[in-house]
């Protein structure tokens, strides 16, 4: 009895604590028909490109147009149960929390998800704090209940940064290796995945040590990807 009334009561607390911080959520109906800025470029009557204006330098692209090899960089790096878990990874939060103990407490391994990531780059801060974590976690609950995978996949390649206000693959791709995302090769597709946890400090240190490690473990992990 003792411990299903722990139960009980555990579970009233869940239930309470999502209750109060989904309050004031932003809707979810962006995402039905997402809209990011882009770039406009102004041509002369000659049809030769003279300008460009943006906010952010971003070139919309379907998830087809997107090379399989940066997906599954992208995947492996960021989120490797991205297929399995339902916005949330559990096993990875525990695997992380764990990980953090046994270096004294340090946060040297997180747990955000793709979707969690998206949440919080469409709908919400970057502020620190328990309970804007907590308002992510029930959004990205709720994103991946909208959107398939593949559309999570999709609209999270168009809108994160790579640093120098660029933003999606494909303005990526032609930002570092001048060429389109669609023909990216699986080695430029690891190291435009190695940037995506500090693209501003990746942007200005390419050849640094640690994007090169970053760069060889995604590669290792790729073929593990479905």
């Amino acid at each position: 009895v003792g411990i299903f009334a722990c139960g009980i009561a555990g579970a009233t607390t869940v239930a309470g604590v999502i209750w109060y911080f989904s309050k004031d959520l932003p809707s979810l109906d962006l995402l039905q028909n997402y809209q990011p800025s882009l770039v406009t470029t102004v041509y002369s009557d000659d049809r030769q490109p003279i300008g460009q204006f943006f906010i952010e330098r971003r070139i919309l692209t379907p998830l087809a147009e997107i090379p399989k090899s940066l997906t599954q960089a992208v995947i492996a790096t960021e989120d490797a149960r991205f297929f399995e878990h339902p916005g949330l990874d559990y096993v990875g939060m525990l695997r992380a929390a764990w990980t953090n103990i046994r270096h004294g407490g340090k946060k040297v391994e997180g747990a955000s998800t793709i979707t969690q990531q998206l949440a919080r780059s469409l709908f919400l801060s970057s502020e620190r704090s328990y309970e804007r974590k907590i308002r992510e976690m029930i959004v990205a609950s709720r994103i991946d209940q909208e959107l398939s995978k593949s559309e999570i996949l999709e609209v999270y390649l168009n809108v994160i940064e790579w640093g120098n206000g660029i933003y999606g693959a494909e303005a990526a791709a032609r930002r570092y290796f001048r060429d389109s995302a669609k023909n990216l090769g699986a080695g430029s597709a690891a190291h435009l995945a190695a940037m995506i946890p500090n693209p501003r400090y990746y942007e200005t240190h390419r050849s640094a040590g640690g994007l090169l490690r970053r760069q060889g473990i995604i590669s290792a992990r790729m073929n593990m990807v479905a």
